[in-house]
């Protein structure tokens, strides 16, 4: 409770440093589910609204959706701030990212297209690099992420605005919430790869503020151990803690939480869940493993009516389940049309970027899973104001060294 109040994040001997170096090239194009979408939608500068270029810096893997994804929460806003004549508020061209540096690709976008603002899907660590560019071109740039890392201090500046799903400050909440809720003494299990962003120090510390005690964490595909998820798995269930909290993503948590059930304990053992493992593309592996899970989000379908009607509206255009990075586009492209720090009505109600930090904060809803594809939510939780402070920090040397933004994984 006393770091709480000095504004830092305690990481007490939850991981060694690793060492490893920064993210792998990503070798394969993608945007062919987006392109058609990308051709409807993009409008000539002389037929906007408003006159601005907008430059779109995607990551490109053939073997994830989460570009056209965001992409398309993107159109569906944009299409939505149509005039009556069809015409649109701004007009925009996508770079892709990857086997060439985001660095150059922004670069090829300030001087090759004159564009007035960049939106780059790109974790923090991978736009900070970019600080310089921007500052010299004097444009603005939205950096859009799920906030799995903390917000670069670097990067809070008037070129910079953070449209975010405020991914951390959820775990953190989370972690509080759990304390208060659920018990005292918790058990961590993560894989390597997502114990590199600071959803399990930002867990790790709410819960200790509210004097919750970590008695174990296990990293699976850790070079140091070589230990397996469902090894994992048969280790959390079995730890004494009152409950494990799981921090995976992708198919390695259908992996854990398979494991986790099929054990003795883990047929009775609560499972509090990282909000990678409540999304719709996670739940849908997950199945039946999925139920009774708790996990936190700043964005639930029947949050709230706007939350709602979103949700009907995309599932109406593209015929699936809004994602974590559908609401992303599609407030990000809400957070365009507004000037400076004013608030704006996003997928998740009323928005605005934080005066003190420049990123974008929502209400955390704690949710509940009652089915495979239906979470309950159980709390609404405003952001604690120590977490909102511009002086808050998260101690870095302890991370994994895994470093690559969600969208490259």
């Amino acid at each position: 409770m006393e770091n709480e109040k000095k504004g830092f994040l305690s990481r007490r001997g939850i991981l060694k440093a690793f060492g490893l170096a920064g993210a792998a090239v990503v070798t394969s194009p993608i945007l062919h589910a987006g392109e058609s979408a990308l051709r409807a939608a993009t409008g000539t500068p002389g037929s906007t609204t408003t006159g601005l270029k907008i430059g779109l810096l995607l990551p490109d893997s053939s073997s994830r959706e989460f570009s056209s994804s965001f992409l398309n929460g993107f159109n569906l806003s944009l299409n939505e701030s149509k005039r009556a004549d069809g015409s649109l508020p701004f007009s925009y061209i996508v770079e892709e990212f990857g086997t060439v540096p985001a660095s150059t690709k922004l670069q090829k976008l300030v001087m090759g297209s004159h564009i007035n603002i960049v939106v780059g899907l790109l974790n923090s660590k991978v736009a900070a690099p970019l600080a310089n560019v921007v500052k010299e071109a004097n444009i603005r740039f939205i950096e859009a992420n799920l906030g799995e890392n903390f917000f670069n201090k670097d990067l809070v500046n008037d070129n910079f605005v953070h449209s975010s799903m405020n991914l951390w400050q959820s775990h953190y909440v989370l972690g509080q919430y759990a304390a208060k809720n659920i018990g005292k003494t918790a058990v961590c299990a993560t894989s390597f790869f997502d114990s590199g962003y600071d959803a399990l120090y930002a867990f790790t510390s709410g819960f200790e503020s509210e004097g919750g005690k970590i008695t174990n964490t296990y990293i699976s595909g850790s070079p140091n151990t070589n230990l397996s998820p469902v090894e994992a798995a048969a280790l959390a269930a079995s730890d004494e803690a009152s409950f494990v909290f799981a921090n995976y993503s992708d198919h390695e948590a259908t992996i854990f939480m398979s494991a986790f059930k099929n054990t003795t304990h883990g047929q009775s053992k609560q499972v509090v869940a990282s909000g990678m493992m409540i999304q719709p593309r996670v739940l849908r592996e997950l199945g039946v493993n999925a139920i009774g899970m708790i996990g936190a989000s700043t964005y639930a379908a029947d949050g709230s009516q706007h939350s709602a009607e979103f949700a009907a509206r995309y599932r109406a255009a593209y015929g699936s389940e809004a994602d974590d990075f559908a609401v992303l586009g599609y407030d990000t492209a809400k957070m365009i049309e507004v000037k400076n720090n004013a608030s704006f009505i996003s997928a998740r109600g009323e928005q605005r970027a934080s005066a003190a930090t420049h990123v974008s904060e929502a209400p955390i809803y704690i949710i509940k899973m009652a089915r495979p594809d239906d979470g309950h939510i159980v709390a609404t939780i405003n952001m604690p104001n120590a977490i909102t402070n511009a002086d808050f920090r998260l101690v870095e040397n302890e991370q994994s060294g895994f470093v690559h933004s969600y969208p490259m994984n």
